[in-house]
């Protein structure tokens, strides 16, 4: 039957990925990874928190790229460096 030989192969991939050797350190054991009162291990849903950095990060590089055509258009005096010469953009 070959659903049987699909859960056979699963089940042997499943337990060579999570065998203790192969991720633990010589005398640990998954039992001493259990959390307690005192120990607080990350777990998955922390990884949701970088979603609004990224998103923050994104933001402040679009804005740093497009100083350059936003700024004269605010007002500001815009200063572009090109080979250490400083030649200006925006409005005086």
């Amino acid at each position: 039957n070959s659903e049987a030989l699909i859960s056979i192969l699963a089940l042997f991939w499943f337990c060579w990925l999570w065998q203790r050797e192969f991720w633990l350190p010589p005398g640990i054991t998954w039992q001493d990874m259990e959390e307690s009162e005192d120990i607080h291990y990350p777990q998955p849903c922390d990884l949701l928190l970088s979603i609004p950095f990224a998103l923050i990060l994104w933001c402040l590089g679009f804005f740093r790229d497009n100083a350059g055509s936003l700024g004269p258009k605010a007002g500001f005096i815009v200063y572009q460096c090109d080979f250490l010469h400083l030649k200006q953009v925006g409005p005086r």
